[in-house]
């Protein structure tokens, strides 16, 4: 093997590994841990989206980072009620939203 070859395999190993990374954070924002805080996110207007999720039994926590909101409540009943107004559900880690939850 040359030296070459051996840091090409390095080169895809850091790849995978940054991979597998993004998959776990992902994963751990579309699958929120049950009674922790959520981030609601409108793809278009946050019209109606605190009174929506207030109706869905949420509690209403802080503004998020631009019009996203956070709430606690659960993330099933949430992401059905508010997908249909452009709203999408993620789990909000508290090192994400600046430890505000």
């Amino acid at each position: 093997m040359t030296r070459g070859s051996i840091r090409q395999g390095h080169r895809g190993a850091a790849v995978a590994q940054m991979a597998a990374v993004a998959v776990i954070l992902a994963m751990l924002a579309a699958m929120p841990r049950p009674g922790g805080a959520l981030l609601l996110v409108p793809t278009w207007s946050a019209d109606g989206m605190a009174r929506e999720a207030v109706a869905q039994g949420a509690a209403l926590l802080a503004p998020g980072p631009g019009s996203t909101l956070l709430v606690r409540g659960r993330w099933g009943p949430l992401q059905r009620a508010l997908l249909s107004h452009g709203v999408v559900v993620v789990g909000a880690p508290a090192v994400v939203c600046g430890g505000r939850i």
